[in-house]
């Protein structure tokens, strides 16, 4: 389970590398199909979370939980 957790923090990672450089390149060349790649890269990452919301219930657990228990 970790490893492919692991996987998925990586291919997280490298798509939000990918938006990054169109957001950049686009901004410094005023390129419009950057900034239309950007959006698409954003959809499409936007939708990988929402199919994997397992994974995010977990973090948001992880987080809440040592907050409740202190309460």
């Amino acid at each position: 389970m970790k490893d492919s957790q692991s996987e998925y923090t990586v291919y997280q990672e490298a798509i939000l590398y990918k938006i990054d450089y169109f957001l950049i390149f686009g901004a410094y060349l005023h390129c419009y199909p950057c900034i239309l790649l950007l959006f698409h890269g954003l959809y499409y990452y936007i939708n990988l979370i929402s199919q994997d919301w397992r994974y995010f219930m977990q973090i948001i657990r992880h987080h809440l939980c040592p907050i409740m228990e202190t309460q």
